[in-house]
């Protein structure tokens, strides 16, 4: 069945200033997360001027250069960093770029509802981020990290803890063959690790019987691919996703 989810519509605009050129971009679709309740999503909403860029775009911590295409929307898991857009002000320099982003964090689930879980969890700081991205022929890579404030308060008890997360991507052209492959840690930031739980993120960390937050690891996660250009249409791609979290919750919690 065809339809209009999956496409983007927007519009660029270059403005000439007395401080420079501005560059703004609006654009949505109406993907609506594989339910009926179709909607206009809001996907780019910025401007840029000077080097410095406010507004809702792809996150500062994430990179397509590790990333090898494939006919799933979604992508394969583990495949670049946060790997949507959210607000931020970034301010980029030659290949080095700095943002305050609007943070992303998911506590564990918990079936015991006298205990603080996801629905108790607050943000009152921003992730900070930092990447370093160099695309040329034949070898290109990108390397990012990201910190962020974890926090949760139900009021009599909160707690407060820090979340850290990194990659390196990179691509080697020979010839008509690309590989690719990005490799993911963190601690506590799960969240920043691309398709790793049931809906998108997985857990950063759980509330321990004490009341402290306990944040969680993921070490190895990532993927590897691989195109062969055909024609200059047409290359098929072979990738194998491998977003895994080897520390896990204690049952205890559950």
């Amino acid at each position: 069945m065809l339809h209009s989810e999956p496409a983007s519509a927007g519009f660029l605009t270059n403005t000439k200033t007395a401080y420079g050129n501005l560059e703004t971009r609006f654009e949505g679709d109406f993907w609506s997360y594989n339910n009926s309740d179709t909607r206009l999503r809001l996907r780019h909403a910025y401007g840029e001027l000077n080097n410095v860029l406010a507004g809702q775009t792809w996150s500062n911590y994430n990179s397509f250069v590790g990333f090898t295409p494939t006919l799933d929307f979604y992508g394969p898991a583990g495949s670049m960093g946060y790997g949507t857009r959210v607000p931020q002000l970034r301010y980029t320099v030659g290949n080095l770029s700095i943002a305050g982003e609007d943070p992303r964090s998911q506590l564990a689930s918990n079936l015991d509802e006298a205990r603080p879980s996801d629905d108790d969890r607050i943000s009152s700081l921003p992730a900070l981020s930092v990447r370093y991205e160099e695309n040329s022929e034949p070898f290109s890579y990108s390397i990012a990290g990201i910190a962020r404030q974890l926090k949760y308060d139900t009021g009599p008890s909160d707690d407060t803890a820090m979340g850290y997360a990194g990659f390196l991507a990179g691509a080697y052209k020979v010839g008509l063959l690309t590989l690719r492959g990005i490799v993911h840690a963190t601690e506590g930031a799960n969240s920043y690790l691309y398709d790793s739980g049931s809906s998108f993120n997985g857990a950063d960390a759980f509330v321990t019987d004490s009341g402290e937050l306990e944040t969680l690891s993921g070490v190895g996660g990532g993927s590897v691919g691989a195109s062969y250009q055909i024609t200059p249409k047409y290359a098929p791609d072979s990738v194998k996703p491998a977003p895994t979290l080897p520390l896990s919750p204690p049952a205890s919690i559950f």
